[in-house]
Protein backbone atom coordinates (compact mmCIF):
# COMPACT_ATOMS: atom_id res chain seq x y z
CA UNK A 1 0.00 0.00 0.00
CA UNK A 2 1.25 3.18 -0.89
CA UNK A 3 1.97 6.34 1.70
CA UNK A 4 -1.03 7.66 0.15
CA UNK A 5 -3.36 4.81 0.61
CA UNK A 6 -2.14 4.59 4.01
CA UNK A 7 -2.53 8.21 5.09
CA UNK A 8 -6.36 7.95 3.40
CA UNK A 9 -6.71 4.73 5.56
CA UNK A 10 -6.01 6.72 8.45
CA UNK A 11 -8.05 9.81 7.88
CA UNK A 12 -11.18 7.56 7.20
CA UNK A 13 -10.53 5.46 10.55
CA UNK A 14 -9.88 8.73 11.98
CA UNK A 15 -13.12 10.01 10.53
CA UNK A 16 -15.35 7.20 12.23
CA UNK A 17 -14.12 7.06 15.67
CA UNK A 18 -14.80 10.45 15.94
CA UNK A 19 -18.32 9.60 14.53
CA UNK A 20 -18.67 7.13 16.86
CA UNK A 21 -17.24 9.54 20.01
CA UNK A 22 -20.11 11.61 18.91
CA UNK A 23 -22.71 9.30 18.96
CA UNK A 24 -21.37 8.21 22.39
CA UNK A 25 -21.79 11.74 23.47
CA UNK A 26 -25.26 11.92 22.07
CA UNK A 27 -26.50 9.08 23.71
CA UNK A 28 -24.50 10.21 26.99
CA UNK A 29 -26.21 13.72 26.36
CA UNK A 30 -29.83 11.59 26.32
CA UNK A 31 -29.00 10.10 29.70
CA UNK A 32 -27.92 12.71 31.60
CA UNK A 33 -31.14 14.81 30.37
CA UNK A 34 -33.39 11.72 31.45
CA UNK A 35 -31.34 12.04 35.01
CA UNK A 36 -31.24 15.33 35.24
CA UNK A 37 -35.45 15.69 34.44
CA UNK A 38 -35.93 12.27 36.77
CA UNK A 39 -33.70 13.91 39.53
CA UNK A 40 -35.65 17.19 40.81
CA UNK A 41 -39.12 14.76 40.17
CA UNK A 42 -37.47 11.97 43.03
CA UNK A 43 -36.38 15.54 45.48
CA UNK A 44 -39.81 16.21 44.86
CA UNK A 45 -41.59 12.60 45.87
CA UNK A 46 -39.21 12.52 49.29
CA UNK A 47 -39.74 15.90 49.87
CA UNK A 48 -43.60 15.74 49.97
CA UNK A 49 -44.76 12.16 51.25
CA UNK A 50 -48.51 11.21 51.49
CA UNK A 51 -48.53 7.90 53.64
CA UNK A 52 -51.08 5.41 55.33
CA UNK A 53 -51.07 4.02 58.38
CA UNK A 54 -53.15 0.68 59.50
CA UNK A 55 -52.53 -0.17 63.05
CA UNK A 56 -53.33 -3.45 62.62
CA UNK A 57 -52.75 -4.72 59.33
CA UNK A 58 -50.19 -2.53 58.63
CA UNK A 59 -46.66 -3.47 57.64
CA UNK A 60 -43.14 -1.45 57.94
CA UNK A 61 -41.60 -2.57 55.92
CA UNK A 62 -44.23 -1.83 52.95
CA UNK A 63 -44.10 1.60 50.53
CA UNK A 64 -47.24 3.15 52.43
CA UNK A 65 -48.29 4.92 49.31
CA UNK A 66 -51.49 3.22 49.34
CA UNK A 67 -54.22 1.65 51.83
CA UNK A 68 -53.12 -2.10 50.35
CA UNK A 69 -49.38 -0.86 51.23
CA UNK A 70 -49.83 1.14 54.44
CA UNK A 71 -47.58 0.93 57.32
CA UNK A 72 -48.17 0.13 60.32
CA UNK A 73 -46.88 2.81 62.93
CA UNK A 74 -46.84 6.77 62.88
CA UNK A 75 -42.95 6.38 63.89
CA UNK A 76 -42.07 4.46 60.47
CA UNK A 77 -43.54 6.97 58.28
CA UNK A 78 -42.00 10.14 60.42
CA UNK A 79 -38.73 8.07 60.27
CA UNK A 80 -38.97 7.49 56.38
CA UNK A 81 -38.93 10.97 55.38
CA UNK A 82 -35.66 13.31 55.39
CA UNK A 83 -35.30 16.69 57.39
CA UNK A 84 -37.37 19.08 55.71
CA UNK A 85 -40.19 17.45 54.04
CA UNK A 86 -43.81 17.74 54.46
CA UNK A 87 -45.67 14.61 55.83
CA UNK A 88 -49.38 13.56 55.18
CA UNK A 89 -49.64 10.90 57.38
CA UNK A 90 -53.43 9.69 56.75
CA UNK A 91 -54.69 7.29 59.95
CA UNK A 92 -57.24 4.44 59.13
CA UNK A 93 -60.61 5.49 60.90
CA UNK A 94 -61.40 3.66 63.76
CA UNK A 95 -57.96 2.82 65.25
CA UNK A 96 -55.97 3.62 68.28
CA UNK A 97 -52.62 4.99 67.01
CA UNK A 98 -49.62 4.49 69.46
CA UNK A 99 -46.40 7.10 69.91
CA UNK A 100 -44.88 4.89 72.97
CA UNK A 101 -41.23 6.27 72.11
CA UNK A 102 -39.45 9.61 71.11
CA UNK A 103 -39.64 10.47 67.68
CA UNK A 104 -37.36 12.75 65.80
CA UNK A 105 -39.44 15.05 63.58
CA UNK A 106 -36.60 17.36 63.12
CA UNK A 107 -37.83 20.57 60.66
CA UNK A 108 -40.30 18.23 59.61
CA UNK A 109 -43.93 19.32 58.92
CA UNK A 110 -46.43 16.67 59.57
CA UNK A 111 -50.24 16.52 58.67
CA UNK A 112 -52.17 14.28 60.56
CA UNK A 113 -55.81 12.99 59.37
CA UNK A 114 -58.29 10.01 58.59
CA UNK A 115 -58.15 7.99 55.80
CA UNK A 116 -62.00 8.78 54.97
CA UNK A 117 -63.05 11.24 57.32
CA UNK A 118 -65.78 9.19 58.78
CA UNK A 119 -67.65 9.89 62.35
CA UNK A 120 -65.49 7.67 63.58
CA UNK A 121 -62.24 8.99 63.65
CA UNK A 122 -58.62 7.81 64.01
CA UNK A 123 -57.24 8.54 67.58
CA UNK A 124 -53.20 9.07 67.91
CA UNK A 125 -52.57 8.05 71.91
CA UNK A 126 -49.44 8.66 73.99
CA UNK A 127 -48.54 5.43 75.91
CA UNK A 128 -45.47 4.85 78.23
CA UNK A 129 -41.95 2.57 77.14
CA UNK A 130 -39.01 2.05 79.17
CA UNK A 131 -35.63 2.86 77.94
CA UNK A 132 -33.00 2.39 79.78
CA UNK A 133 -34.66 0.81 83.05
CA UNK A 134 -36.60 4.09 82.85
CA UNK A 135 -40.47 4.79 82.58
CA UNK A 136 -41.00 7.81 79.80
CA UNK A 137 -43.63 8.75 77.41
CA UNK A 138 -44.36 8.51 74.01
CA UNK A 139 -43.74 11.91 72.11
CA UNK A 140 -42.54 13.93 68.90
CA UNK A 141 -39.66 15.60 69.91
CA UNK A 142 -38.37 18.55 67.74
CA UNK A 143 -34.98 20.12 68.97
CA UNK A 144 -35.47 22.83 66.14
CA UNK A 145 -38.91 23.80 64.51
CA UNK A 146 -42.04 21.95 63.98
CA UNK A 147 -45.22 22.19 62.63
CA UNK A 148 -47.87 19.58 63.07
CA UNK A 149 -51.70 19.31 62.04
CA UNK A 150 -54.44 17.11 63.04
CA UNK A 151 -57.25 17.15 60.92
CA UNK A 152 -60.36 14.61 62.03
CA UNK A 153 -58.49 13.09 64.70
CA UNK A 154 -59.22 12.20 68.43
CA UNK A 155 -55.91 12.91 71.07
CA UNK A 156 -56.27 11.09 74.20
CA UNK A 157 -53.57 10.09 76.29
CA UNK A 158 -55.97 8.33 78.98
CA UNK A 159 -54.99 4.79 78.49
CA UNK A 160 -52.32 4.83 81.39
CA UNK A 161 -52.19 8.07 82.79
CA UNK A 162 -50.70 6.43 85.83
CA UNK A 163 -47.73 4.78 84.69
CA UNK A 164 -44.68 5.61 87.34
CA UNK A 165 -42.77 8.34 85.21
CA UNK A 166 -39.31 8.77 85.69
CA UNK A 167 -39.18 11.94 83.98
CA UNK A 168 -41.51 14.85 82.96
CA UNK A 169 -44.13 14.01 80.81
CA UNK A 170 -43.15 16.11 77.66
CA UNK A 171 -46.51 16.07 75.86
CA UNK A 172 -47.41 14.85 72.75
CA UNK A 173 -45.16 17.21 70.74
CA UNK A 174 -42.17 18.82 72.67
CA UNK A 175 -39.22 21.13 71.40
CA UNK A 176 -36.71 19.43 74.20
CA UNK A 177 -34.69 21.54 75.92
CA UNK A 178 -33.91 24.22 72.67
CA UNK A 179 -35.22 27.67 71.92
CA UNK A 180 -38.18 26.74 69.10
CA UNK A 181 -41.04 28.13 67.33
CA UNK A 182 -43.65 25.37 66.81
CA UNK A 183 -47.25 25.56 65.62
CA UNK A 184 -49.71 23.01 66.29
CA UNK A 185 -53.30 22.86 64.47
CA UNK A 186 -56.09 21.08 65.35
CA UNK A 187 -58.99 21.04 63.03
CA UNK A 188 -62.36 19.11 63.41
CA UNK A 189 -60.83 17.47 66.00
CA UNK A 190 -61.18 15.95 69.99
CA UNK A 191 -58.71 16.25 72.48
CA UNK A 192 -58.66 14.25 75.99
CA UNK A 193 -56.10 15.35 78.45
CA UNK A 194 -55.52 13.58 81.49
CA UNK A 195 -52.00 14.25 82.34
CA UNK A 196 -50.21 15.37 79.49
CA UNK A 197 -49.46 18.64 77.80
CA UNK A 198 -50.58 18.61 73.90
CA UNK A 199 -47.48 20.81 73.59
CA UNK A 200 -44.50 21.08 75.95
CA UNK A 201 -41.90 23.50 75.36
CA UNK A 202 -39.37 22.92 78.52
CA UNK A 203 -37.66 26.61 80.13
CA UNK A 204 -36.19 28.39 77.39
CA UNK A 205 -38.13 31.13 75.80
CA UNK A 206 -40.24 29.75 73.06
CA UNK A 207 -42.93 31.54 71.04
CA UNK A 208 -45.61 28.55 70.29
CA UNK A 209 -48.64 29.09 68.21
CA UNK A 210 -51.64 27.16 68.52
CA UNK A 211 -54.90 26.94 66.50
CA UNK A 212 -58.00 24.90 68.07
CA UNK A 213 -60.50 24.97 65.32
CA UNK A 214 -64.53 23.03 65.30
CA UNK A 215 -62.74 20.94 68.31
CA UNK A 216 -64.21 19.46 71.59
CA UNK A 217 -61.36 19.19 74.77
CA UNK A 218 -62.73 17.18 77.74
CA UNK A 219 -60.08 17.31 80.83
CA UNK A 220 -60.43 13.90 82.62
CA UNK A 221 -59.64 13.45 86.09
CA UNK A 222 -56.20 11.75 87.21
CA UNK A 223 -54.06 10.89 90.20
CA UNK A 224 -51.36 13.30 88.41
CA UNK A 225 -50.65 16.78 88.51
CA UNK A 226 -52.17 17.97 85.73
CA UNK A 227 -50.74 20.72 83.70
CA UNK A 228 -51.90 22.94 81.02
CA UNK A 229 -52.87 21.73 77.75
CA UNK A 230 -50.14 24.20 75.99
CA UNK A 231 -46.74 24.46 78.59
CA UNK A 232 -44.99 26.87 77.14
CA UNK A 233 -42.62 30.12 77.64
CA UNK A 234 -44.74 32.55 74.98
CA UNK A 235 -46.81 32.53 72.12
CA UNK A 236 -50.51 32.69 71.16
CA UNK A 237 -53.59 30.69 71.50
CA UNK A 238 -56.56 30.78 68.90
CA UNK A 239 -59.40 29.39 69.32
CA UNK A 240 -62.34 28.94 66.72
CA UNK A 241 -65.52 26.88 67.95
CA UNK A 242 -63.85 24.94 70.98
CA UNK A 243 -66.23 22.91 73.52
CA UNK A 244 -64.91 23.10 76.82
CA UNK A 245 -65.90 19.76 78.79
CA UNK A 246 -65.10 19.68 82.61
CA UNK A 247 -62.70 22.98 82.04
CA UNK A 248 -62.36 26.29 81.48
CA UNK A 249 -59.80 28.51 79.55
CA UNK A 250 -57.67 28.56 82.53
CA UNK A 251 -56.56 25.10 81.57
CA UNK A 252 -55.20 25.52 78.22
CA UNK A 253 -52.76 27.63 78.53
CA UNK A 254 -50.05 29.80 81.13
CA UNK A 255 -50.96 33.44 80.24
CA UNK A 256 -49.07 36.28 79.76
CA UNK A 257 -50.34 39.64 80.70
CA UNK A 258 -49.76 43.45 79.81
CA UNK A 259 -49.21 46.21 82.25
CA UNK A 260 -52.37 46.59 82.36
CA UNK A 261 -53.50 42.87 83.31
CA UNK A 262 -54.83 42.47 79.60
CA UNK A 263 -54.23 38.76 78.27
CA UNK A 264 -51.69 38.93 75.53
CA UNK A 265 -51.22 34.94 74.35
CA UNK A 266 -54.58 34.44 73.35
CA UNK A 267 -56.86 35.17 71.13
CA UNK A 268 -60.37 33.76 70.76
CA UNK A 269 -64.21 33.98 70.08
CA UNK A 270 -64.52 32.71 73.73
CA UNK A 271 -63.59 36.19 75.22
CA UNK A 272 -66.91 36.51 77.43
CA UNK A 273 -66.46 33.04 78.41
CA UNK A 274 -63.04 33.83 79.52
CA UNK A 275 -64.07 36.55 81.29
CA UNK A 276 -66.64 34.15 83.31
CA UNK A 277 -63.98 32.28 83.36
CA UNK A 278 -61.50 34.60 85.02
CA UNK A 279 -59.05 34.86 82.68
Amino acid sequence: MSLEQQIGALVKASENLTGAVNGKIGEIDKKVNVATSAVPEQIRKSMYVTCYVDAINGDDSRSGDTHAAAKRTIQAVLDSAPSGAIIWCSLKDGQEHLINTKINASNKTIIFSSWNYSSNKPTIRVVSYIDNSKCMIGTIQQPMSVHCYYVHITIDDYLDTDSPLDMYARGFVSNGDRPANPTVTISSGNITHSGFPLLHSAGRPTEASVLLSRCSYIRRESKRTMPKLIECAGGGLYLYSVGLSNATHKDLVNLNRDRNGVVMNWNSNYDLAATADGV
